[in-house]
């Protein structure tokens, strides 16, 4: 590129705004009887709402039982997930 004409500033070139991706998150619910319902992956206790693609342990409390493992469930990234838990089979599967 020529340097510009003496006495003539330079032109500006626009620069366009960066454009942020979404973030690539999924859902996961769970409905049914389990007194409390969150995940599990790498040692980490995950609340339910929006987290990361992956597969997680599903760690569900039923009525008098402390918390225990109750399955695994896959969340791709715009996925939304609903668990539903029994206590009859101390599981939560998705629905």
């Amino acid at each position: 590129m020529p340097p510009p004409s003496p006495g003539k500033p330079p032109v500006p070139v626009p620069v366009p705004d960066p454009v942020e991706a979404p973030a690539a998150t999924g859902s996961v619910a769970a409905t049914g009887s389990a007194d409390a319902v969150w995940l599990e992956r790498d040692g980490a206790r995950i609340e339910l709402g929006d987290v990361p693609p992956g597969t997680y342990g599903v760690i569900a409390g039923f009525k008098g039982q402390a918390p225990a493992p109750a399955g695994r469930v896959t969340v791709r990234a715009g996925q939304a997930v609903t668990l539903s838990c029994s206590a009859d089979f101390q599981m939560c599967q998705p629905k």
